[in-house]
């Protein structure tokens, strides 16, 4: 197995611990809040406003599917 396949599988393993602790719902809205502060970090600091664009999108559509998947 690839240090990179190891890796990823215990990323699932993590993520899908934090759905059972909590919630789909609250791992996206994570990730949402994650994004936000990748596109302000990116757009402020590297001033790189394409890829913090990017960053606001994904957050867009994390949002967007978090709040039509509540209850999961």
């Amino acid at each position: 197995m690839t240090i990179d396949k190891i890796k990823h599988n215990d990323i699932e393993e993590k993520l899908e611990a934090l759905v059972d602790k909590s919630s789909v719902n609250y791992v996206l809205n994570s990730l949402v809040q994650i994004c936000w502060g990748k596109a302000d970090h990116l757009d402020t600091n590297w001033q790189d406003h394409n890829a913090a664009i990017r960053w606001k999108k994904l957050a867009i559509k994390l949002e967007k599917f978090a709040d039509k998947n509540e209850t999961l």
